[in-house]
């Protein structure tokens, strides 16, 4: 019954990281966008290799630059290497991103809390990294041209040499390094290298600094560069340029892939609570210890990504801002699973009643597991659907091609296929509309004047995504100097009146 139980989680776990891969050999192969955000980091690739990224915010080109250029920089290098399509390439990117942050999850979850039992290891290192690939957030936005994955594949790869830099001090530069190029890949992945440092700081001091002094020596020299290269634009593009407004009703946007998750929630806690009781035991005896710096490490990675999910209560959050977090919670359920099925492996070894008793608390864990794994929301696309999009997609194409003027899409891979720069971005001219700081009533005239051939929207006027796109005003104008409207396949195409 406990190895069917065992078999049963491993199997569903694999079956559905497989899916996960078809569907990411799926997209990879589709030529326009299936997220929003897509478009946009392709436009910001395309000018970062121009050589005129993060200038002046005007009305008209209005482009902002969300992120540092590492992912930017690194697809674009991929592609010229290769002559493989640039959004094919960032999709790439992004895929063996999410499976080396899978490898590196697996390797952590043993190295935080190994067992005698090299079965066990291997098998709760497998248990965690399958788990991660798995979840919802990642099986959906991993395999997009994001930044998100590459970001925590450098994430990872510093939080593990920081904890095997305990034993082995020269990899504390390294570490540094990809900290680094964490952060440079996306300006919010800083609970890592925070989590390396509360735990070196409590077991080795000195190593702590050398990793903070270290990050700081290695960061402040391309931000320095950045700065004099954009002639200040740099940080302003991140600081000042990418805001979001408060908006209390994303809450149901963190509330529900929660409740998807709950049982792997259950679960991590147990596996924090086993490093707890660790931290307990062996306090005392702190210095220098590897495994109590894994913990600390461990812990504190989980506890700070776990206060950072507040950043979901701004408008425009999406899940993404749960995969680095599913990390923290993978590699802490891998650690209750190495327990449970070394438990399990101890009952066939050495059967009896009490070894009997005992198995039920490993077999609720993998029973647990399986159960949450099976009741995931599946995702199956297919070749097929993808040609059908193509051919609705490409309809679009040629309609942006035989405009005369600029046109604004939702949808911003259009533009590129087709030919055209992306000049403007509803979602952050929206934002930046709303407080003040973009000219929205400049915007307003343009349309007013119909300076644009054709608005494509994703849907129209009322849903919630619209509505974050198009403030009133604009909205208004859309509505007032582009009447003609129609629909092909998910958009609306706005059209000025004949």
């Amino acid at each position: 019954m406990a190895l069917a139980v065992v078999a049963a989680a491993f199997g569903i776990l694999i079956t559905n990281c497989l899916w996960s891969a078809h569907n990411a050999w799926v997209l990879i192969n589709f030529p326009f966008g299936v997220d929003y955000g897509e478009g946009i980091v392709w436009q910001q690739m395309r000018n970062m290799l121009a050589g005129h990224a993060y200038g002046p915010l005007g009305i008209f080109p209005a482009i902002v630059y969300h992120y540092p250029p590492v992912y930017h920089l690194t697809v674009g290098a991929a592609s010229a290497a290769t002559g493989i399509d640039q959004l094919a390439m960032g999709r790439t990117v992004s895929t063996l991103s999410a499976f080396g942050t899978a490898g590196l999850i697996a390797s952590l979850t043993v190295a935080i809390r190994p067992s005698a039992n090299r079965l066990a290891n291997a098998a709760g290192g497998l248990l965690a990294a399958t788990l991660f690939l798995t979840t919802d957030p990642v099986s959906q936005w991993g395999p997009l041209m994001r930044v998100d994955m590459l970001s925590c594949l450098f994430t990872l790869a510093g939080l593990l040499l920081a904890i095997r830099a305990v034993r082995r001090s020269s990899l504390i530069g390294v570490s540094a390094l990809c900290f680094v190029l964490a952060v440079y890949a996306k300006q919010t992945s800083i609970a890592a290298p925070m989590a390396a440092f509360i735990g070196l700081l409590l077991v080795r001091p000195r190593l702590a600094w050398a990793l903070a002094g270290s990050s700081f020596i290695i960061g402040i020299v391309p931000l320095v560069a950045l700065e004099w290269l954009t002639d200040g634009g740099f940080l302003r593009h991140l600081l000042a340029y990418n805001i979001n407004r408060f908006v209390p009703d994303q809450i149901w946007a963190l509330i529900l892939p929660l409740r998807q998750h709950i049982i792997y929630i259950a679960f991590s806690i147990s596996g924090a609570a086993l490093l707890i009781g660790d931290l307990r035991k062996h306090w005392s005896r702190r210095a220098n210890n590897l495994a109590l710096a894994s913990a600390i490490s461990a812990i504190a990675y989980f506890g700070l990504k776990t206060l950072m999910l507040g950043m979901m209560l701004k408008s425009g959050a999406s899940y993404n801002y749960l995969i680095e977090w599913f990390c923290a919670v993978a590699i802490l359920v891998g650690i209750a699973g190495i327990t449970a099925i070394e438990a399990i492996g101890a009952l066939f070894r050495q059967p009896g009643a009490g070894q009997t008793r005992s198995i039920l608390a490993p077999m609720a864990i993998m029973f647990g597991i399986a159960v949450q794994a099976y009741a995931l929301p599946p995702h199956r696309l297919t070749m097929e659907a993808a040609r059908s999009e193509t051919i609705r997609a490409s309809r679009i194409v040629r309609l942006i091609q035989a405009s005369p003027k600029p046109v604004i899409s939702d949808d911003m891979t259009l533009l590129i296929r087709a030919g055209r720069d992306v000049q403007w971005e509803p979602a952050i001219a929206a934002e930046l509309g709303a407080t003040g700081r973009y000219d929205q009533p400049g915007f307003v005239r343009l349309i007013d004047q119909r300076r644009f051939g054709l608005f494509i929207t994703d849907g129209d006027r009322g849903p919630s995504s619209y509505n974050g796109r198009y403030n009133p005003p604009v909205a208004d104008a859309i509505t007032r100097d582009y009447p003609q409207t129609w629909k092909m396949g998910r958009f609306v195409i706005h059209a000025p009146a004949r």
